[in-house]
């Protein structure tokens, strides 16, 4: 009897470590986008739509399992500046939302950039808390797509510029095997 009950005791136990077996992984999902700005006014505005996993292979494969996103850090280049050596960005916001438009948050805010003292420069921003979250929702829900938006001001035209946005965001796959 002692023999059966350990017998049991044993297969309980292997079938409860069984049931909580998962393989976890964490990437770095690395998302690029540039924006060319161009005109004769002095404000502007640029959109772009984000698909996630045509940044990493890893994100298609694993984002039916995510676990975990996290908007870890951000950075803006300036290049292609065709303007004067005084020509600055007043104000610019970087939002993040979803693709029909609805409800942008602020993901990063920028102001009195001269754009000459800054060209070919990587420059890390702080991320703004609203836009992180909900960066963070857009890329654990489906279809797993967001839309960035760049709006801004400057002080002098024409504007030629380009801003290349690199945002580092971690993220960990969490898969059952049992």
């Amino acid at each position: 009897m002692k023999r059966l009950y350990g017998i049991l005791l044993t297969l309980l136990c292997a079938s409860l470590l069984l049931l909580s077996c998962s393989i976890s992984k964490d990437f770095v999902l690395e998302i690029k986008k540039t924006f060319n700005v161009e005109g004769s006014s002095t404000t502007y505005a640029k959109t772009v739509d984000v698909d996630p996993s045509e940044a990493s292979t890893d994100f298609e494969k694993y984002k039916d399992d995510l676990d975990d996103i996290e908007v870890q850090s951000a950075t803006y280049r300036v290049f292609n500046h065709v303007g004067s050596a005084t020509q600055t960005i007043t104000s610019g916001v970087l939002k993040v939302g979803e693709t029909s438009g609805a409800t942008p948050a602020d993901l990063i805010n920028v102001s009195n950039i001269v754009l000459a003292s800054v060209e070919g420069v990587v420059k890390s921003v702080t991320l703004n808390s609203a836009g992180k979250s909900k960066l963070e929702t857009l890329l654990n829900t489906d279809p797993y797509l967001f839309r960035l938006y760049w709006n801004g001001t400057v002080n002098e035209t024409p504007l030629d510029f380009s801003v290349e946005f690199v945002i580092k965001i971690k993220v960990t796959y969490k898969k059952k095997i049992f």
